[in-house]
């Protein structure tokens, strides 16, 4: 009788048991059962975490889903507020010298985060950016152009990338900007004009999907390499004011307005995106800790109709032994 590799070509393992420390992707072959086996991960979940001390939407956020930074917002009382979470709690931190809405920024820890661009209540579009040390913020170089309402990777205080965003005339933009610790250099254009949208990745292996082109609701997804950006496999569901987080070949994309508000979740995988558990609650203007993976993320505040000062936490995914199909 011929064994599986002389049928199938590959050699698999065979247990009487389920093996010992499984990793995802393992295959074998249970001779109990008489049955090709394998272990997959679940979809994984959101789970409450602590609120934050004031409610806001249009924050920025860095860091991890245990150490993170939630700076700025929308919301012009708490404009130049700042909090920081420990895995359970929030804790306010110092001030930004500038009161700016519409920001966008960047950070990998709780410790060095910028903030930059944005519009000066009630609308004027600025080019200002600070930079945070982990107690205090200090204006550092301006961008090349003052926008608003741009996209950004995850980025660090000395390698960060920002690109689109929106101004009075013309009201869309392509433009991208790049951050080396002192100075901002303009670099590639998208190639679709937008705003309200998010990114991930870093400098040199980057995302930008979902945002608006006024009218318009986008599932474009852009691919940057270091020096270009091209058009990718789009999201599942366009949408607006969402938020992203992860690595150009692993990232989240999170809630936002289709319209309605949404809950919605999608993973991708580095070619596609797959939708995955919804949040616990629609919002859009939300933010998350820019350092997150497929299974760990934070996301915070927002719109749900009303400001929030919410939390969520995407938990490790359960994994599961599954029987292949042979036929």
């Amino acid at each position: 009788m011929s064994d599986y590799k002389t049928i199938h070509g590959i050699s698999i393992r065979d247990y009487t048991t389920d093996p010992d420390n499984l990793i995802e992707g393992q295959v074998w072959f249970d001779k109990t059962a008489k049955a090709l086996q394998f272990q997959a991960a679940g979809a994984g979940a959101w789970a409450t975490g602590g609120n934050l001390n004031t409610a806001r939407n249009g924050q920025l956020g860095a860091g991890t889903y245990t150490a993170a930074l939630m700076f700025a917002s929308d919301t012009s009382p708490t404009a130049q507020t700042n909090e920081s979470y420990n895995g359970s709690a929030w804790t306010e931190l110092a001030d930004l010298n500038t009161s700016l809405i519409k920001s966008t920024g960047f950070g990998a820890t709780t410790s060095a985060a910028i903030r930059c661009s944005g519009a000066t209540p009630p609308g004027t579009a600025s080019a200002l950016t600070e930079s945070w040390n982990g107690s205090s913020w200090t204006e550092v170089g301006d961008q090349n152009q003052a926008t608003e309402q741009r996209g950004s990777v995850s980025g660090t205080t000395t390698a960060g990338l920002i690109f689109g965003g929106q101004l009075p005339n013309p009201p869309m933009q392509d433009a991208a900007e790049q951050w080396n610790g002192s100075a901002w250099t303009e670099v590639g254009d998208l190639n679709t004009a937008r705003y309200l949208f998010s990114g991930s990745g870093t400098t040199t292996a980057g995302l930008a999907f979902g945002g608006d082109t006024d009218p318009g609701k986008q599932a474009i997804t852009e691919s940057w390499n270091g020096s270009s950006w091209t058009e990718v496999n789009d999201l599942s569901t366009a949408r607006d004011t969402l938020i992203g987080y992860g690595t150009s070949s692993a990232s989240f994309a999170v809630g936002g307005s289709t319209p309605p508000i949404s809950a919605l979740t999608e993973s991708w995988n580095g070619s596609s995106w797959t939708e995955v558990n919804d949040l616990s609650t629609a919002r859009s203007a939300l933010s998350s800790a820019r350092v997150g993976t497929p299974t760990a993320g934070l996301v915070f505040a927002g719109s749900t109709g009303s400001v929030t000062g919410a939390t969520e936490e995407f938990t490790d995914p359960s994994f599961s032994i599954k029987t292949a199909d042979t036929d």
